[in-house]
């Protein structure tokens, strides 16, 4: 057994010099924020203004229908690289300008082909394709291959020929999809 007295050195008084570490520790924090904000001042403080912008398209959508010398339908079977299961048309079902409102709206494949069509035995070449690549402009539905024709057509309008802007604000009014795998994309 131990008899004597279990040393307890933190019941003690503590050491004079005990707030130097404290106090450096604040000084050094206090300093790295101060730096903190200096660099992000200066840094907005660098930023160039962009000055006078001036407005490269605002389209309203007036009109009874798209207006073609701006906005262009890209057409494709791809899915424009990331795989959906949509292709893009030209057609008035799947993008349209009623009472000054953009309509693009999705419509089933099979009923345009019909629904053993997607499937199977169906050769669909876009004699208006506007990908760069052939391969996005036909597609052969074939059960055994594992390949079919996707299934939702929809729209993809671009001003990639007509308009364009490197730096500058964007502002756009829209309504965005609901819905389960529904979602609203940008290029």
């Amino acid at each position: 057994m131990i008899k004597d007295a279990v040393p307890k050195p933190w019941l003690t008084q503590p050491a004079r010099r005990s707030w130097v570490p404290r106090y450096l520790f604040i000084f050094v924090s206090s300093l790295g924020l101060v730096a903190a904000v200096a660099q992000v001042y200066f840094g907005l403080k660098s930023v160039p203004k962009l000055g006078k912008v001036c407005l490269v398209l605002d389209e309203q959508f007036d009109g009874t229908s798209l207006d073609t010398s701006i906005w262009v339908r890209e057409v494709g079977v791809d899915g424009w690289g990331n795989g959906e299961f949509e292709w893009s048309t030209n057609s008035e079902n799947n993008s349209r300008v009623e009472d000054g409102i953009l309509y693009i709206t999705p419509t089933l494949t099979e009923n345009v082909i019909g629904r053993d069509a997607v499937f199977d035995g169906y050769n669909l070449t876009l004699s208006d394709c506007t990908s760069g690549n052939s391969s996005d402009c036909w597609v052969y539905s074939n059960s055994s291959a594992g390949t079919v024709i996707n299934p939702v057509q929809s729209a993809r309008l671009s001003t990639r020929l007509s308009k364009s802007i490197k730096y500058g604000r964007v502002e756009v009014r829209a309504r965005m999809p609901r819905g389960d795998w529904v979602r609203a994309h940008r290029s």
